[in-house]
Order: structure tokens, then C-alpha cells, then sequence
């Protein structure tokens, strides 16, 4: 992951309607921040001694967004191509979810998530990821995971065990397709590794860490409808920020 990735990263989750060869003019602060090191044998990214100075906050924020950038990443190399926000399907939304800032709504979904009956976890996942398997599989033509991303001070080692709250948020909900509700095959918890205030460039390098379930015996089909559905909230924002909304509503009204 370089610099211009966390660029990239971070365009297309907040403004994905913008293309990706403006993304290190519209979030420019990565080169300022993070610098690159070589450790060893090992080319790494490490948050500047700058950063470190800042108020409480800011760092907060900066692991918040290093932790996006690396989770998006993760799911990048393991093809997953169309990533949409799980908030996009949450139900009893009084107003549309607005997955731009800037575009319109998105249109009401075949696919709604809601809390898991007895979960005690107050946070939902992030994402909702899917990829084709066709060239592999053709009774499987695609496979999806919920996601959370996470940042964290704590190193992430191979030994590090994921933390039994962020498997239980990433487990707090349920998937429903017009009423049947579907089992989730894979869940994803991706963390990025943040320290600012370390001394050394060693103990502030990012480092990221996924942990991946899968659930064999709850194998399932995703429906056509909501392939399109996940695929649309991915895309809504593009087709709107190049002016082809009757595209993306007709895509987000086809299920």
C-alpha cells in the first residue's frame, strides 16, 4: 500500500463519484503525514513525527481513516470489486441514506439488514463486499462477506488473535432478501495498525491485519436481485457524478 493508495482508498469510500486521478489533490494530506521507511528487508509506511503532535482528536481521526484506506485495500487484493456501505440497507431509516454527501439518495433495496435478535453489540459493520467467482465457479457465480474496518494502536502480529469485540460487531446483524432472510458465508474483520506518538519509525509503521470466518456450512446463493442491489450501491454515486442518474435509479429500482 502506498501513499496515493490511501488516496484512492479514501476518495472512493467518502466521494466515489469523483475519479480516482483526482484523489491526491481532494485528500492531499497522506504525503504530508506518512512518509515511507525501509525496515530490514521491507519497504513500510510510517505515520511522520508531526503527526504525533497533534491534539487527541486528529489522531483519532487519523486512525479512523488509515483504517478505512486499509481495509479497502485488503478487500482490493482479494478482488473484491464492488464495496458498499452496510448502512445503505439498514431498515427503519426515516430518510433515505445518502451515500455521497453530494448526489441524491439511494433508492429503496430489495436487501435489508437488521440487528441480530440478542446481540448486546451497539455497533453494526461497515461494508458489504462482493466478487465474482464466474471464471471459477459457474453454479457460484459470485461471493460476498460483511466487513468491519478497524483502527488500532495495538501491534498486529501473526499471533494476534482477533479481539472478541470486533468478531461480535462484525457478527451483530442479519441479511434479508425480499423477507427470507440469508445466511452470511464469510465475515472480515481488517485492522490497520496506527501509533503517531511512537519514538522509532519501527513503532510507527502501519501494519494491517484481516481475519476471515467462513462459515462452510452455511453456504448460500446469493440472489440475483440482491447482487444487483449491492452492485448499485456501489455504483449510485459514479452514475450520478457523470450524469447518468436514470441509469443508476434504474439500476437501484431493477430488483
Amino acid at each position: 500500500m502506498s501513499v496515493a493508495d490511501i488516496s484512492s482508498h479514501l476518495l472512493a469510500d467518502w466521494v466515489p463519484s469523483l475519479p480516482a486521478a483526482v484523489s491526491s489533490s481532494f485528500i492531499g494530506w497522506p504525503p504530508f503525514l506518512l512518509q515511507s521507511a525501509r525496515l530490514g528487508r521491507d519497504d513500510v509506511l510510517a505515520p511522520r513525527t508531526q503527526a504525533g503532535r497533534s491534539e487527541r482528536q486528529w489522531k483519532s481521526v487519523l486512525s479512523w481513516m488509515l483504517g478505512v484506506a486499509g481495509a479497502r485495500h485488503v478487500l482490493a487484493s482479494e478482488g473484491y470489486r464492488w464495496i458498499a456501505p452496510l448502512s445503505a440497507f439498514y431498515e427503519g431509516w426515516v430518510q433515505p441514506v445518502d451515500l455521497s454527501a453530494w448526489n441524491p439518495s439511494f433508492p429503496p433495496s430489495a436487501v435489508t439488514v437488521k440487528r441480530r435478535r440478542g446481540t448486546r453489540c451497539r455497533l453494526r459493520p461497515d461494508y458489504v463486499a462482493l466478487r465474482s467467482t464466474a471464471s471459477k465457479s459457474r453454479s457460484r457465480p459470485y461471493e460476498w462477506a460483511i466487513v468491519e474496518a478497524k483502527g488500532t494502536q495495538t501491534a498486529l502480529t501473526k499471533a494476534a488473535i482477533c479481539r472478541p469485540d470486533w468478531s461480535r460487531q462484525v457478527r451483530s446483524v442479519v441479511v434479508i432478501v425480499r423477507g427470507w432472510q440469508i445466511a452470511v458465508p464469510r465475515h472480515l474483520v481488517i485492522a490497520t495498525r496506527v501509533n503517531p506518538i511512537a519514538s522509532t519509525t519501527a513503532g510507527r509503521r502501519l501494519q494491517v491485519r484481516a481475519w476471515n470466518r467462513n462459515e462452510e456450512s452455511k453456504e448460500s446463493q446469493l440472489p440475483g436481485e440482491a447482487v444487483v442491489d449491492i452492485a448499485a450501491a456501489h455504483l449510485f454515486a459514479l452514475f450520478r457524478g457523470v450524469g447518468l442518474r436514470q441509469n443508476a435509479l434504474a439500476i437501484g429500482l431493477s430488483g
